[in-house]
């Protein structure tokens, strides 16, 4: 038992040490070719005489792909030198840093999609996650609302377990609204509610009734609340 652990203990320590030297190997790499790069960005920063307009612009693009190549140098010699919970700690947060920038990017897109217009910034509510699919879903369900009604309105429906698409269009406001619709859904009607926002108003509640919107049979796509 105790020649077993001895073993064990040499085979590890016999890993770290060929870690540490592999390692040991790539930082050096790392360092002579960054010496390397440094020199000809130096030598390439400094214009010689009589250069012509497209010498210039070749050479301007070579500093700039060298100093893109210089920054990727001193990063993997940073990560080289991590420790294995700090590597893992960075790529954690890297990934948090790029699923943010891909859930910013897709909120921007809907928003641009669904176009509110006539209220004021950040009154109207829409549900982006249920309500802003405008892509090229061969069966999708999307229309125009217009209010142009004295009240304010929200828009609710009972299609697939969804409630409150929008919430608060305002008079004169517009929104769009789409979804894609799976298979066997394309065939139903998807009701969306129309209720005024405030109990006050004396509009009735409004239902429109909407189809699939696919290359054979295109709706209107605008709904005029009145």
């Amino acid at each position: 038992m105790h020649l077993l652990k001895r073993i064990v203990i040499v085979v590890c320590l016999a890993t770290l040490v060929a870690d540490c030297g592999a390692r040991a190997a790539r930082l050096e790499q790392a360092r002579q070719l960054k010496e390397t790069v440094e020199q000809e960005l130096a030598r390439l920063q400094v214009p010689p005489p009589h250069e012509t307009y497209e010498d210039q612009e070749i050479r301007e693009r070579a500093v700039e792909i060298l100093k893109d190549r210089l920054a990727e140098i001193s990063k993997a010699e940073k990560q080289e030198k991590e420790s294995p919970a700090q590597g893992q700690a960075r790529r954690e947060i890297e990934k948090r840093h790029r699923d943010s920038e891909k859930f910013a990017k897709r909120q921007a897109n809907a928003l641009a999609h669904v176009n509110v217009v006539g209220c004021p910034p950040g009154s109207v509510g829409v549900n982006l996650r249920e309500a802003a699919y405008f892509g090229n879903f061969f069966y999708s369900a999307n229309v125009r609302i217009v209010n142009d009604s004295t009240c304010n309105f929200r828009f609710s429906t009972s299609a697939r377990g969804m409630s409150i698409l929008v919430s608060n269009l305002c008079q004169r406001g517009e929104v769009s609204i789409g979804f894609p619709l799976t298979v066997g859904e394309y065939a139903k009607n998807i009701p969306i509610v129309a209720t005024p926002q405030s109990p006050e108003c004396q509009i009735q509640a409004t239902t429109l009734q909407i189809y699939r919107n696919d290359y054979e049979s295109q709706q209107s796509g605008i709904w005029v609340i009145r």
